[in-house]
């Protein structure tokens, strides 16, 4: 790589870093408070959880933990409409959501996080419950076909058969928990790519063009060579398309909800 090219990546670096740190300056409440937001980001709807079954473990008492101590695992926790989500569930979540959190810092022995992590997790499970409910309504269905490949690049991703062996059998997953948990996972991104669809969610050039114009803006006061538009349209045009179909996500959800019957226990 030529030193032209070297520098030219570390100017679009640092535009990109300029641009995260812009998109965020109006959220200063989240940043003085984040063990209680920390995890919305990285899961904004719903995660694959072929990895993170671990309620078992606390069954065989090797996975001590203070949210479900003295809890029935199959006593439900939540109705959605006619889908009953039971602590089981939430203590999957809330697991998930926990390294999610450890992840990025938060504290999660501290019982503010964990009840922040707790609130967070059934959200999650509501608004799964909530998709998985649209996904039927729209005959929305996943084949055994497309279970398999997904399987088979799961496999290929964290290093083979064998691997996937390993790391079910750490976290006592089934097979069919495995096949189960791949196949809400598609059926979900297929009732989210529907809304996208019915939103028309989609990015102009005259959007891009703006957006590019704003990070030239903030970095007028800057000693940074800013890239040309057409070096940073890919990235700027995915920014923008993943902020619409949050956007649409939030909207799909806030009407679900409001037509939904939601009883939390």
């Amino acid at each position: 790589m030529s030193e032209e090219q070297t520098t030219q990546n570390k100017n679009e670096e640092k535009v990109v870093e300029q641009v995260e740190s812009t998109k965020t300056s109006a959220s200063t409440e989240v940043r003085k408070k984040p063990r209680t937001h920390l995890y919305i980001a990285a899961f904004a709807v719903v995660a694959l959880i072929i990895l993170g079954v671990l309620y078992s473990l606390e069954k065989q008492d090797r996975s001590p933990t203070n949210i479900f101590s003295s809890v029935i695992a199959g006593q439900a926790a939540a109705y959605v409409n006619d889908t009953k989500i039971t602590n089981d569930d939430l203590f999957v979540s809330s697991e998930q959501l926990k390294q999610i959190a450890a992840a990025q810092g938060a504290d999660v022995s501290d019982p503010e996080v964990q009840t922040a992590v707790r609130e967070q997790a059934l959200e999650v499970l509501i608004n799964t419950a909530l998709l998985k409910q649209a996904a039927e309504d729209r005959g929305i269905t996943v084949a055994d076909e497309e279970v398999k490949d997904q399987i088979e690049i799961i496999t290929t991703d964290v290093g083979g058969e064998e691997a996937l062996t390993e790391r079910m059998n750490e976290m006592s997953i089934s097979e069919d928990q495995l096949n189960e948990d791949v196949r809400d996972d598609i059926l979900i991104q297929g009732v989210l790519d529907t809304i996208f669809a019915e939103q028309a969610v989609a990015v102009s050039d005259e959007e891009i063009a703006e957006y590019y114009d704003a990070i030239v803006a903030s970095n007028a006061d800057n000693e940074i060579e800013i890239p040309t538009l057409e070096d940073l349209r890919d990235r700027i045009e995915g920014d923008l398309v993943s902020s619409k179909e949050q956007e649409a996500i939030d909207i799909f959800l806030t009407e679900a909800r409001e037509a939904a019957e939601i009883e939390i226990k």
